[in-house]
């Protein structure tokens, strides 16, 4: 399963986006009860490595990453509902997306 996640800036001005780490991006996917059950950098290296962008009005960056359907033990996950979120890291904390429902069929 493919995993996108978007920064947008929405403002009428250009931001400068201080990411931090290379790559400066995350999915962590976690049951309905806020256990953790799979994490895109689990077993990465995140190199320590500033990257200075800066983002015209309503321009976007997009980081991807891919989700096996195995948990963090490379075991295949059951069927059921699960929660999605994604990580932007900034030099100043990280940002975090609104968890989003996936449902994994049987």
């Amino acid at each position: 399963m493919v995993l996108r996640l978007i920064l947008k800036n929405v403002s009428p001005n250009p931001v400068e986006a201080r990411l931090d780490g290379r790559p400066p991006h995350d999915f962590i996917v976690r049951r309905p009860d806020g256990t953790e059950v799979w994490r895109w950098s689990h077993g990465q290296a995140v190199q320590d490595i500033l990257q200075i962008r800066v983002l015209r009005p309503a321009e976007e960056l997009a980081f991807e990453g891919v989700w096996p359907q195995r948990d963090n033990n490379g075991r295949p996950v059951a069927p059921g509902m699960y929660r999605l979120q994604g990580i932007v890291r900034l030099e100043q904390g990280r940002l975090a997306s609104a968890e989003q429902n996936l449902t994994i069929l049987p």
